[in-house]
């Protein structure tokens, strides 16, 4: 399968490129008329037995795009045609097998349209394991007369146990030669010498070493002290490949077992690390806390039991079903988000342990999550963890300090995350309500220990018109019922208040509503509106809940709608104005007054604007979606997870009161999987759906975007109802840690104006927040190291274990 990744650095440099004189812009091709692009697909020692490729138009003026099949770049033979805005799948005639595939897709005279996916799967006659590709830049200096280099193959260009360079050589000279080679990398400079007999060939193995991210190269040297050769790779890499974490416990024959703080990402394939350090965590009371443990197996083992031991403390003792154990699990990234990540296996999904286990080749990690309940004594606890292989048993020793504190039951950085309990219904393949809501309730469970809140999760309020009477009558019943367990017992401090008969839209699309038949902005529709929204409101008022209302009506405005958008906020408040008004945009001018609660995009906050509005009152969200990318936080799978520990601890920074996500269990694009449904584990991308785009229309939304969340992983092997647990990930454990850590802030700012606390603790105060301030500068200058951030965290802890007494 080779996809054109459009939106990459080298999408106009890519090996499969024959000849193109179609433009290049950002993320497609423009044909402005005569145009073309060649390209040839070639797997070396194989035939093509099969093949097939995938081709859309995105924007169309005029003219067409002819799609051809060539075996040797000659003769050429129509396999399909596109005209006007469309995705189409041509299949190769019968004419293969065949060693080579030419694919050329030209334009007509007067043509213009855009080409902005291209995707071409073919079948070999040889089966191979799970490769990928790369294309990688080097600068080529010097001379080396009578040496030829047939082939570079620079290895993995990341921190990985298996780094090696493969030089491949030939002496065409008329003597032997001696060559004398070296590799410098990071941290390790390989030499080879090599005496090559006149018209031999030879293959050379450097070894290299790469330990942190970032912007890298290789420096390859070749002389045979007259002449030298020299290659300089450039590439970079990904936070999530660094290894420059991570402590040493135990070391057994081909199995080192060693650990590392939540919130890094482990690679498969990355080494060990040498430095030993004991497991050492710190938690409050009410607090989950998490660290990885990794078996790395040189070849692949049988883990066939865990045993867990209770944490204790002389007579105190933490129970062992306070501890739990998951298997981070590895999904295939074969289009990156961001243009300098990498198409390979990651970790996000973490599923429930089940032994035993086959581990793999490589790093096998397991997320190990402790919860401190409420009545936890304050203290030092102490125990382990045994793994029992086929041939040894390893005991790893635990210590978790307990302060003397305990996080509230509410969470103060408020939160609204989409979901869709119909997604739940068709992956779960369940068939009655009642099936329904008993899986429901584990959702909104998993919502609920992770801080957050649903967009919602009630039954809706019941509404009957007489319309004769011009009466509205109220159904309360199954919404308070809801309400008062996920409001009051589960604390979510924000719902979306879904109003009916009141206009719904975007920047795309609106939707205008009747009442009775009064349309949206006359008298009637205002009159009959305003005895609807005033019985709602005032009826949440009564039950303690309008404050965590959100009227999310339109979404994502353009400055085109803002007169609509200004229309619809004073009508709701000049009916209710105790209503706060809601809107996901950036605070504007146009909008002033008319706004309580500004919602933007994280990368279009304007946080001098954002500090004026909050002195005037009004409160600042922000969310992230598909974007915006690095540096800042993102729900991308391959960025860390840690990013998304930060967001909340960003937001305390700079007072912003609450997050969102637009949603947590976006499994399947309608658009991308118009026959059947999409499987997360296998393919992490979010596929864009709706905005008057076609079946089988593929647009990306990044990986992980709107998807913190899995279906059970059996879900995918069964037809029969399935009432498992949704499967946490890396990532909404990560949101977790940060909301925790927002509490800790709070808890902080809270004894920062206590009238009763000593000026000596108030100055500690200052002094601890002002050590914040200074590591998170910006929304895009803030801690990346999680090992810092724990440090930080510890020393807040130790803090308010202190100032204990003066918690209220």
């Amino acid at each position: 399968m080779a996809t054109f990744p459009f939106q990459w650095t080298e999408s106009n440099y890519l090996k499969f490129i024959e000849n193109c004189t179609a433009f290049f812009n950002t993320n497609r091709y423009l044909f402005s008329g005569r145009k073309e692009i060649v390209l040839l697909h070639r797997v070396k020692d194989n035939k093509f037995l099969k093949g097939k490729v995938k081709i859309q138009i995105a924007y169309f003026k005029n003219g067409k795009l002819t799609v051809e099949y060539s075996r040797n770049g000659t003769t050429w033979q129509e396999i399909g045609v596109l005209t006007g805005k469309a995705t189409k799948i041509f299949a190769l005639p019968d004419t293969i097998p065949a060693d080579s595939i030419f694919i050329r897709m030209s334009s007509s005279p007067l043509s213009f349209f855009q080409v902005d996916f291209y995707k071409f799967t073919g079948e070999i006659n040889k089966k191979y394991g799970k490769i990928r590709g790369r294309t990688v830049f080097y600068k080529e200096r010097g001379n080396l007369p009578g040496i030829l280099i047939q082939h570079i193959d620079p290895g993995f260009l990341v921190p990985s146990y298996k780094n090696n360079l493969q030089l491949y050589l030939e002496n065409k000279r008329s003597n032997r030669t001696e060559l004398f080679i070296q590799l410098e990398s990071e941290t390790v400079i390989s030499r080879h010498t090599l005496s090559i007999l006149p018209h031999n060939k030879s293959v050379v193995n450097l070894h290299y070493n790469l330990k942190t991210w970032g912007k890298k190269n290789l420096n390859l040297l070749i002389t045979d002290k007259k002449d030298t050769l020299i290659y300089n790779f450039f590439f970079f890499v990904p936070p999530s490949f660094s290894s420059d974490f991570g402590y040493l416990l135990s070391e057994n024959g081909d199995k080192k077992i060693w650990w590392a703080e939540s919130g890094y990402t482990v690679s498969r394939y990355r080494p060990w690390p040498v430095k030993r350090k004991e497991i050492t965590l710190s938690s409050a009371r009410n607090e989950y806390e998490a660290f990885q443990l990794v078996i790395f197996c040189q070849r692949v083992c049988k883990l066939k039991n865990i045993v867990i031991s209770s944490l204790e403390d002389g007579p105190n003792t933490l129970g062992r079903n306070n501890i739990k154990l998951f298997l981070e699990h590895y999904i295939p990234v074969s289009i990156p988000s961001y243009y300098n990540e990498l198409p390979a296996m990651y970790p996000d999904p973490i599923l429930p342990l089940k032994l035993p286990l086959l581990l793999k080749e490589g790093n096998n990690p397991l997320y190990v999550r402790i919860f401190i309940p409420r009545d936890t004594p304050e203290g030092n606890y102490s125990g382990f963890i045994r793994f029992e292989f086929e041939d040894t048993i390893v005991q790893v020793p635990i210590k978790i300090k307990v302060f003397n504190f305990t996080l509230p039951e509410e969470s103060h950085l408020r939160s609204a995350f989409g979901f869709q309990p119909d997604e739940v219904k068709r992956y779960h393949h369940l068939n009655d309500r009642k099936s329904l809501r008993v899986v429901l309730e584990k959702y909104y469970n998993s919502f609920k220990k992770h801080r957050i809140s649903p967009y919602f999760p009630m039954e809706p309020i019941k509404v009957r018109l007489d319309c004769e009477k011009g009466k509205i009558i109220f159904d309360f019943k199954a919404f308070d019922s809801t309400a008062s367990l996920y409001l009051d017992k589960y604390k979510f401090n924000s719902y979306i208040l879904r109003l009916n008969y009141f206009p719904k839209g975007s920047f795309y699309s609106r939707i205008l509503p009747e009442i009775c038949g009064a349309r949206f902005g006359t008298p009637t529709y205002k009159k009959l509106f305003s005895t609807y929204l005033k019985g709602i409101v005032n009826h949440l008022k009564s039950k303690g809940w309008l404050d965590k209302a959100l009227p999310y009506w339109f979404d994502e405005p353009a400055e085109k709608d803002y007169p609509f958008v200004k229309k619809g906020m004073k009508l709701l408040k000049e009916i209710a104005p105790e209503l706060r008004t809601f809107l996901t945009e950036e605070p504007v001018h146009e909008l002033y007054g008319y706004v309580d609660i500004w919602c933007p995009a994280m990368g279009n906050l304007n946080l001098k604007i954002a500090k004026e509005r909050m002195k005037k009152g009004e409160q600042i969200w922000w969310y992230i979606a598909g974007g915006p990318p690095p540096p800042y936080p993102t729900q991308y799978i391959e960025r860390p997870s840690f990013e998304l520990r930060m967001w909340p601890v960003i937001s305390f920074r700079f007072g912003i009161k609450g997050i969102l996500i637009w949603n947590t269990n976006y499994w399947t694009s309608n658009l991308a999987y118009p026959d059947t449904f999409q499987n997360p584990y296998l393919d992490p991308m979010s596929y864009q759906r709706g905005y008057g785009k076609w079946k089988g229309f593929i647009h990306y939304w990044n990986n992980g975007n709107g998807r913190l969340i899995y279906p059970p992983y059996e879900a995918f092997s069964e037809d029969t109802p399935v009432l498992s647990a949704p499967v946490s990930s890396l990532r909404w454990e990560a949101l977790r840690d940060g909301m925790e850590d927002y509490e800790y802030l709070w808890m902080l700012r809270s004894l920062e104006v206590n009238e009763d606390l000593p000026c000596y603790v108030k100055e500690e105060i200052k002094k601890l927040l002002q050590k914040i301030n200074a590591l998170v500068q910006s929304p895009t200058t803030f801690p990346r190291n999680p090992r810092e951030w724990e440090n930080i965290r510890c020393e807040m802890g130790y803090f308010l274990e202190k100032a204990n007494k003066y918690i209220h």
